[in-house]
């Protein structure tokens, strides 16, 4: 990537988690991921990069280590020229979640991670046959600790993700809340639903697919990710998207 001819109409908005926000160039399989802050938390240009740095150490001496080198990118720190990044920042602030715009993308270091694109695939000989869907899973902190330092009862009985979802649906940071009424409750049968997602989207047939996509709905929206045709669909309405997309398998 030729970081001295950049344009900001040639990238798009992928989507954003609580820390960083990632855009998409629109032929090359590449994204860079941006880091974002409070308007009151900015941070040095210096600190940026050791940010995104430690990222990609972790990933080459860590995860590389666990995974192996065929399926581990660590991508690499770029910095990219300020005006492009202040114009990309205002082409695709209107694209944004109002829930997520409560923090800035940084315009200031011009620093990102730059990365394959792996939600778009190498070859598209069938993409006009039926939609690509990538599925992003993360891990959260499904455990159960036992260490006797714990004083308090209730996390011997529910996960730390779990009390988060909690948390965050009493202080109404989860929307819309109805969503989520009966479906934190009980604990285990969280963790099974997303078990469960995972083994049938695996065998790749129809009727799997739906009953593990149908598990996934269930489950709070901020531990997975699905995208479409590189672009990333909203977790509160991809039921009907699913439906509608893959009547025809």
């Amino acid at each position: 990537m030729d970081e001295g001819k950049m344009d900001e109409n040639e990238w798009g908005y992928h989507g954003e988690g609580n820390k960083s926000l990632v855009v998409a160039h629109a032929q090359r399989c590449v994204v860079l991921r941006f880091l974002k802050f409070p308007p009151s938390r900015k941070k040095t240009s210096e600190e940026i990069f050791q940010h995104l740095q430690n990222i990609v150490d972790f990933s080459k001496n860590v995860m590389k280590e666990f995974l192996g080198e065929n399926y581990v990118h660590c991508g690499e720190v770029v910095q990219l020229p300020l005006d492009f990044v202040k114009q990309l920042c205002l082409k695709i602030q209107s694209e944004r979640p109002e829930s997520r715009c409560d923090k800035d993308l940084d315009t200031f270091s011009g620093y990102a991670l730059c990365l394959p694109n792996l939600a778009r695939l190498q070859t598209y000989r069938f993409a006009e046959h039926r939609p690509i869907l990538c599925v992003e899973i993360k891990p959260k902190c499904g455990f159960l600790p036992w260490s006797s330092g714990v004083t308090h009862e209730v996390k011997h009985r529910v996960c730390r993700y779990c009390l988060h979802q909690h948390l965050k649906l009493s202080r109404h940071f989860v929307f819309p809340p109805a969503t989520y009424e009966g479906l934190i409750q009980p604990h285990p049968r969280r963790h099974l639903l997303s078990s469960l997602f995972v083994i049938m989207t695996l065998g790749g047939m129809k009727r799997q697919l739906t009953v593990g996509f149908i598990c996934v709905s269930l489950t709070v929206r901020d531990g997975a990710g699905l995208v479409t045709g590189s672009s990333a669909i909203c977790m509160f309405s991809f039921e009907l998207y699913w439906f509608k997309s893959f009547a025809h398998f």
